[in-house]
């Protein structure tokens, strides 16, 4: 059984006289990316948007970084963590961008890396995030959406596949 990560926490707020249960991660700005799917097909931000930034130590000289569009994917990329499904990189420092408004935030400390994976959606706006960062930063960058093609994301790929049941996806 593969550990859920520990930045994953159980969520609980209450909304005009409702209570709302799921699970989520607190952003880089003190907000949470919550989700539950009996809520929402999508993580939604509650209080403050921001990145998520998971730090991991440097693997030798090199520091590795993984971008995700949402935390449903970095979830998803978890699963794969040892899977013969899907070949990954080293899990390095993860930054989860949770909105396309926390674009150059994200950018901008993506910078700051010697390799750069990029797994974000197979749709207009994941292949043009995933261009721009490849444009500004050529020989570090590694598209990974390649290997999940004809799947929206990396977590519906990881669902169809059933590949884990660790996460609810």
């Amino acid at each position: 059984m593969k550990k859920v990560p520990s930045i994953l926490q159980s969520v609980e707020f209450g909304s005009l006289g409702k209570l709302y249960q799921g699970f989520g991660i607190q952003n880089d700005m003190g907000g949470v990316e919550f989700f539950h799917p009996d809520y929402t097909k999508n993580p939604v931000t509650l209080r403050a948007c921001g990145i998520t930034t998971v730090l991991k130590p440097k693997v030798k000289d090199t520091q590795v970084c993984c971008l995700f569009y949402d935390f449903m994917d970095y979830l998803a990329y978890c699963s794969l963590q040892g899977s013969a499904e899907l070949r990954l990189p080293y899990q390095g420092t993860c930054i989860i961008m949770s909105h396309v408004k926390n674009f150059m935030h994200m950018v901008v400390d993506s910078d700051d890396y010697d390799e750069v994976y990029v797994f974000f959606p197979n749709t207009v706006v994941g292949e043009t995030i995933a261009l721009t960062l490849k444009q500004r930063n050529q020989k570090k960058v590694k598209n990974f959406s390649i290997f999940y093609k004809g799947y929206r994301n990396l977590s519906s790929f990881v669902k169809d596949k059933h590949i884990s049941s660790d996460y609810v996806f």
